[in-house]
């Protein structure tokens, strides 16, 4: 459905004239990525929504996005394996949020999950080569986030008002470093180390 929707925006631009044929795979790709995360980011605010849990949705973005993007980790081998598997794993944390208790072991988590990141980030993929200098700034990055997020979650396991936030923020970094974990597997699996 993506891949078709993204084709047909490709071809109207190439019929209009706003871009060549020659550019159409490009643009494709773009699109196909763009409704992607469109849909993703669409199920991600129904179901923040239908849980009632905007708040706690909000804050396991912020520390998961954040860490993703410089981090790295596990992909799924489609966009449509990405899809449901990134809404399983955002309702399973929704609903830890909302039942693992006690609150305070929202900071035992956040502290392994910022060790996980610590020695394993950046894990880069193969669609994505980094060089040693893109590394270094990667990895400098994911560190720092990974100890700002736990600073975080034990700012909001002290501060009644915000301690709502404190779990969600945990789980972002938990299933961050769940992809983290799902990555070295597969890489030591397929023989190419850690």
């Amino acid at each position: 459905m993506v891949q078709k929707l993204a084709a047909a925006s490709a071809g109207g631009l190439i019929r209009s004239g706003a871009i060549s044929e020659g550019d159409r795979e490009v643009y494709e790709y773009g699109f196909a990525a763009l409704y992607s995360r469109l849909a993703s980011l669409s199920l991600a605010v129904a179901i923040a929504i239908a849980a009632r849990m905007a708040p706690q949705a909000a804050a396991f973005h912020i520390a998961f996005i954040a860490l993703r993007s410089s981090a790295g980790g596990w992909h799924a081998p489609t966009r449509l394996a990405c899809f449901f598997l990134s809404a399983a794993l955002f309702a399973f944390s929704l609903w830890g949020s909302a039942h693992i208790a006690p609150q305070a072991a929202s900071i035992g988590l956040a502290a392994f999950s910022a060790a996980l990141v610590w020695a394993s980030a950046p894990i880069g993929h193969e669609n994505s080569p980094m060089g040693e200098a893109k590394r270094a700034r990667m990895k400098k990055k994911a560190r720092a986030l990974s100890i700002g997020l736990l600073a975080a979650v034990a700012l909001a396991n002290i501060a009644p008002p915000l301690r709502w936030a404190a779990m969600p923020l945990a789980l972002g970094m938990a299933s961050q470093g769940l992809l983290a974990i799902m990555a070295l597997a597969s890489k030591k699996a397929a023989g190419k180390g850690p």
